[in-house]
């Protein structure tokens, strides 16, 4: 079988600065040994506000839970954010006794699917498969850190929805333009949104990222062009456009919890704009989560004001038992 290929947003920069849009077909491997989900002290889980003040799990939960939309930045590869990501879905759904939970992971041609498995017509193990999703981020990534997730958000009353474009038409946009995506009453249409709002300082953080990419590489003097910045951003744009619009029209459903790269999230960025592009009035937090023995904002400058709330994930804070 065909697994979907997992582009980190990280490496997808990398690949795309170093041998051009060719790359974005193929896939990296999580060097993250993929463990099975068990439960999390949140006692024990780092938590900071948005300027580094230290802060508890309950204080963020309590926030969380009183806004319209909460949207959750991740490391792909973050097998202990992962644990973290579903105790926040299964906390706010229990206490707003529902709600959405919308993903970066699932594309919206999808959508048939996940219907037919939150009615029982379709097991777990089919939907994993049909989706491509096994080798998400990592063979045996989905079953160990995605699937748990989608678990707590049905039985706590929730509902799931695929939120991004599919990837072929995301490689369209960035390679070709805009111009030669679907039109309007094409059935491909419908699986994918076009940006409502203009970006500068995601375009300002893109090109700062692939900058320092290139000199990660040790690239001398990198330099990004205007049509490199342009060529990356307009399939970016594309991810983003389609899940803040899925987001805004899961609001009429419930609360809603976005999950995605916390590129899509950090700094107001793209996804986030876009859902605030839509639903003006709606109340939103953010959150980024972390990886790292020890991780604190303190350390990480660049960080800071990043999100509403800021967390550290470690292999520390998973608790020893399972239930």
């Amino acid at each position: 079988m065909k697994h979907r290929q997992f582009i980190h947003i990280r490496s997808f920069f990398l690949l795309f600065s170093l041998v051009g849009w060719s790359a974005f077909t193929t896939g990296c491997t999580s060097p993250t040994k993929i463990a099975q989900p068990v439960p999390i002290d949140t006692e024990r889980v780092g938590v900071w506000d948005r300027n580094g003040t230290p802060s508890t799990w309950d204080v963020m939960i309590d926030d969380l839970a009183s806004v319209d939309a909460v949207f959750l930045g991740e490391e792909h590869d973050d097998g202990a954010g992962h644990a973290i990501q579903r105790e926040i879905v299964k906390t706010l759904f229990e206490r707003w006794n529902g709600g959405v939970l919308t993903l970066e992971m699932l594309e919206r041609h999808e959508q048939v699917w996940i219907d037919e498995w939150m009615e029982g017509s379709l097991s777990k193990e089919e939907l994993r498969d049909l989706t491509h999703s096994n080798s998400w981020c990592g063979e045996g990534s989905w079953d160990a850190w995605y699937q748990p997730i989608l678990d707590e958000a049905i039985e706590h009353g929730g509902i799931v929805i695929a939120g991004n474009a599919p990837r072929p038409l995301v490689r369209t946009a960035g390679r070709d333009g805009y111009e030669a995506l679907p039109c309007e009453g094409d059935v491909e249409r419908a699986d994918f949104d076009l940006p409502s709002i203009d970006h500068p300082l995601y375009r300002a953080d893109l090109r700062a990222l692939m900058i320092k990419m290139r000199t990660d590489d040790k690239i001398p003097d990198p330099v990004v062009t205007d049509d490199e910045v342009e060529l990356a951003l307009r399939s970016l744009l594309v991810w983003d456009a389609t899940m803040g619009s899925s987001a805004a029209s899961a609001r009429s459903r419930g609360r809603v919890i976005h999950m995605a790269g916390h590129f899509h999230i950090d700094r107001n960025g793209g996804t986030v704009a876009e859902f605030r592009a839509h639903r003006p009035s709606d109340s939103v937090r953010t959150v980024t989560v972390r990886q790292g023995a020890g991780w604190n904002p303190t350390d990480h400058p660049d960080v800071l004001g990043a999100a509403d709330w800021l967390i550290g994930s470690t292999a520390g804070i998973i608790s020893s038992t399972m239930p």
